[in-house]
């Protein structure tokens, strides 16, 4: 009978609340994104019923007040331009 390898997990089990000023973008929105229809969409909806997706981070290895932003550039985006200071997020 074989052994089942344990799976690491990838993530922490519990979301953390981090600042935005904490969350570095890797990447850079390119001109005219905000101009369109799923930036739109995804505005709306977090203005309608909030964050349904909790953008990704990593810690930075050299700052640990700092994390980088892997996935939910458009969501963090769209949270800084509705006023929104702080978001849940998986680390």
């Amino acid at each position: 009978i074989q052994r089942l390898a344990r799976v690491k997990m990838s993530f922490e089990q519990q979301s953390r609340a981090l600042s935005l000023d904490q969350i570095v973008p890797l990447r850079t929105l390119r001109p005219g994104t905000k101009d369109g229809k799923k930036y739109a969409q995804i505005r709306g909806s977090i203005k309608a019923i909030g964050l349904v997706e909790a953008p990704v981070v990593a810690p930075d290895p050299t700052r640990p007040d700092r994390f980088f932003l892997l996935d939910g550039h458009l969501r963090v985006e769209a949270l800084r331009d509705l006023g929104v200071t702080t978001v849940e997020c998986l680390v």
